[in-house]
C-alpha cells in the first residue's frame, strides 16, 4: 500500500509526503542469501517461513532559491520486522553436501530493523558549472532474538561411513553405536538469543560537472564517508581474559572495534565528442575510489558473545580427528545419554546441564564450564570496510539514423573484502604421501575453547570486462543487444557471510585466489519492442551466459579443521585452485 501526496507552492517550492507498507508471508523459503544455484539439498523439516512487515515514510521539501539555485531536503524513515519460523523445532542432523533434515540452525529467529535518515543537497548552476554539495545522515538499529543450534545439531562430512555414523549395530551399519565415530561433531546453543546494538552513518560531498568546451565535459567529484560501528560488551571478564593473547594468526582483542572515518574518495570523469561539428561519436571515461558499508549481520556475534551471558554462543564437541578414541556418542554415553535409545527422526534435545558436562570432559576438565566448548566470533583488530578503485573508458558512435554501436572497458579491483577465518588453530603439519597440511584440533592454542570465527578484512578480488553492444530506436521497433566478456576474480565470495569459512588452508590463502563463484565469462543479453496497431505492444527478453567455475571438494575434513573445505590435490604438494 502506497500513499503520495506533493503540494506545490506559488514560488515553486514543493512539498511531498509518502508512505509505504508492504506484507510477505513465504512459506519453505527461508534463505541465508541469492543463491547462485537454485536447488536445495535441505528436507522440508530444515525449512521454515519468511515473513516480513515493512513501513516506511518520508518527507522531502524543494525550495527554489533562485533559478540557478536550489536545496532538497529529505527525511525518511524505515521499520522492518521480519520473524523467520521453523518447520520443525527438533534436532538437526547435517550429512555436509548429501543433505540436512531437522531444524535450519538458525531458525526460529526474529529481527526489528529501525533506520532514519536525513539528507540535503543543494545545487547551483554558474555559468559552465553544475556544482552540487550535501550531507547524508544515516542511523540504524536492530534487535533480533538470534541463535545458532537452539536444540543442538549433530554434522559430520560426507564419507563411506555415513551409514555407520546414523546406524546401530543390527542394522547394517559398520559402527556398533550411533554417532560413535570421532569425525562427527555436536553443537548446542548457551545464549539467551538477544542481539541489540546499531550504528551511525555519515557522508559529505561535492561535485561538479564542468562543461570545458562546446565538446568536452569534465566531472570530479569527492565524497567523505564515516561509519560509526557498534559497542561491545566485554562484561563476561573471565572469556575475555581466555581469549585475548597472541595466536599463530596474529593478537586478539574482543573488546575494540574501530570506527571507519578514514574514508576519502575522489572521483573523475569525462564526455567528449572528438569530431567538430558531429555527435555521431562520443567518448565517456571514468575513475574513482569507492567504500561499501560492512552490514550490520555480520557484527551481531561479535558484539554479543564476550557480556554475561552471551547472545550467540554454541559449545562444541567433536570432531576428534581420526585416531581419537573419542566420539560425541562415548562423551554423552558417560554423562548419561545413550544416543542408541533414540530414533534417528526423533533425536533428544540434550539438556543444557549434560551438554556442559559433556563438553567439559571432552576438553579434560572436571568440573563443568558453562563455556567450555564454545565457538565464539570476533573481529581481527585491523578489521576495515571494502574499498574499491573502478575505472572505465567506452566508444558511441551512431552508425546510421536511429541506430547506434559501442564499447567499453571496466575495471574494478576491491581489497578489505570480509572473510571469515578461524583463529584457533595450530600451525598445520605437511602430511607425508600428499603434501597436504592437517591440524591437530588436540593441539589448539586455546584448548578449553572451540572455533574461533574472526572477521577479517584482508579479501580482494578483480573484475575486468568488455562490452559490446548496439542499440536500435524509432517510432515502432526499439531493440538493443548487449555482449559482455569478462573475468572476476576472487579469493572470497563469502558475500556477507553470518559464519563459516570458505578458505582450505588458514595459514596458507594463495590457492584461494582463482576464477570467483561470481565469475560468468560470456554473457548476452538481448531484447526488442515493437509498436503493434492499435496500441498493441510486443516486446521479448532474451539472456544467455556461460557456466560459473567449478569448486571441487574432497566431500570430507580431509585436513581437520572442522570444515568441510578442503579441495583434491592435482600431485604432491598441489591443491587444485
Amino acid at each position: 500500500a502506497t500513499g503520495k501526496l506533493d503540494y506545490m507552492f506559488s514560488a515553486g517550492h514543493r512539498l511531498s509526503l509518502r508512505y509505504n507498507h508492504s506484507r510477505s508471508d513465504e512459506p519453505n523459503s527461508v534463505t541465508v542469501g541469492g543463491a547462485l544455484n537454485p536447488f536445495t539439498n535441505s528436507a522440508l523439516s530444515n525449512e521454515g517461513t519468511e515473513r516480513d512487515r515493512t513501513h516506511f515514510g518520508t518527507v522531502q521539501y524543494t525550495h527554489l532559491f533562485s533559478a540557478n539555485v536550489v536545496n532538497d531536503l529529505k527525511f525518511s524513515q524505515s521499520y522492518e520486522l521480519r520473524p523467520r519460523e521453523s518447520n520443525v523445532n527438533a534436532v538437526s542432523v547435517s550429512a555436509g553436501n548429501i543433505g540436512t533434515y531437522g531444524t535450519r540452525s538458525f531458525l526460529p529467529t526474529t529481527q526489528d530493523d529501525w533506520r532514519t535518515q536525513v539528507t540535503n543537497s543543494t545545487t547551483v548552476i554558474a555559468s559552465r558549472h553544475t556544482l552540487k554539495f550535501g550531507i547524508d545522515f544515516n542511523r540504524l538499529s536492530t534487535m533480533q532474538t538470534f541463535g545458532f543450534n537452539q536444540f543442538g545439531t549433530f554434522g559430520f562430512q560426507n564419507s563411506s561411513d555415513i551409514a555407520g555414523i546414523l546406524d546401530i549395530m543390527g542394522t547394517g551399519g559398520t559402527f556398533a553405536n550411533r554417532f560413535d565415530n570421532p569425525n562427527v561433531r555436536y553443537n548446542r546453543q548457551v545464549g539467551n538469543l538477544i542481539a541489540d546494538f546499531g550504528a551511525k552513518q555519515m557522508a559529505l560531498f561535492v561535485q561538479d560537472s564542468w562543461r570545458v568546451t562546446s565538446n568536452f565535459t569534465l566531472d570530479l567529484g569527492l565524497r567523505w564517508e564515516g561509519q560509526w560501528n557498534p559497542k561491545i560488551d566485554a562484561s563476561n571478564t573471565t572469556l575475555v581474559g581466555r581469549v585475548n593473547r597472541a595466536y599463530p594468526l596474529g593478537t586478539l582483542d574482543v573488546t575494540k572495534l574501530d570506527n571507519n572515518l578514514n574514508q576519502i574518495m575522489p572521483r573523475l570523469g569525462f564526455a567528449w565528442t572528438p569530431f567538430s561539428g558531429s555527435r555521431r561519436t562520443v567518448i565517456r571515461g571514468h575513475g574513482g575510489m569507492f567504500y561499501a558499508a560492512s552490514p550490520l549481520l555480520i557484527f551481531s556475534g561479535p558484539t554479543n558473545n564476550f557480556r554475561t551471558p552471551p547472545g550467540d554462543v554454541s559449545l562444541q564437541i567433536g570432531p576428534f580427528g581420526s585416531t581419537s578414541t573419542q566420539t560425541v556418542y562415548s562423551i554423552f554415553k558417560q554423562v548419561g545419554v545413550d544416543l542408541n535409545t533414540f530414533q534417528l527422526g526423533n533425536l533428544p534435545i540434550i539438556p543444557l546441564d549434560k551438554v556442559q558436562q559433556a563438553a567439559a570432559i571432552a576438553s579434560g576438565g572436571a568440573a563443568p564450564d558453562p563455556l567450555v566448548g564454545a565457538n565464539l566470533t570476533t573481529f581481527s583488530p585491523d578489521f576495515r570496510n571494502p574499498r574499491s578503485y573502478q575505472y572505465g573508458i567506452g566508444m558511441e558512435t551512431e552508425l546510421a539514423s536511429n541506430w547506434i554501436a559501442g564499447v567499453q572497458y571496466q575495471q574494478v579491483n576491491a581489497v578489505n573484502l570480509q572473510r571469515n577465518r578461524d583463529w584457533n588453530l595450530p600451525v598445520p603439519t605437511v602430511r607425508a604421501g600428499d603434501g597436504r597440511p592437517v591440524f591437530n584440533r588436540a593441539l589448539r592454542p586455546v584448548l578449553t575453547q572451540g572455533t574461533y570465527t574472526v572477521r577479517e578484512s584482508n579479501a580482494r578480488s578483480l573484475y575486468r570486462a568488455m562490452i559490446v553492444q548496439t542499440q536500435y530506436r524509432s517510432k515502432k521497433l526499439t531493440a538493443g543487444v548487449f555482449y559482455t566478456l569478462s573475468t572476476n576474480y576472487s579469493d572470497d565470495d563469502n558475500e556477507r557471510d553470518s559464519g563459516g569459512v570458505t578458505l582450505m588452508n588458514a595459514y596458507d590463502l594463495r590457492p584461494d585466489y582463482n576464477y570467483s563463484n561470481l565469475d560468468l565469462r560470456h554473457q548476452l543479453a538481448a531484447h526488442a519492442l515493437y509498436n503493434l496497431p492499435w496500441g498493441i505492444e510486443l516486446s521479448g527478453i532474451l539472456r544467455t551466459r556461460s557456466g560459473q567455475p567449478i569448486n571441487p571438494v574432497v566431500g570430507t575434513d580431509a585436513n581437520g579443521d572442522a570444515a568441510n573445505t578442503d579441495r583434491p590435490y592435482s600431485a604432491v604438494g598441489v591443491p587444485m585452485l
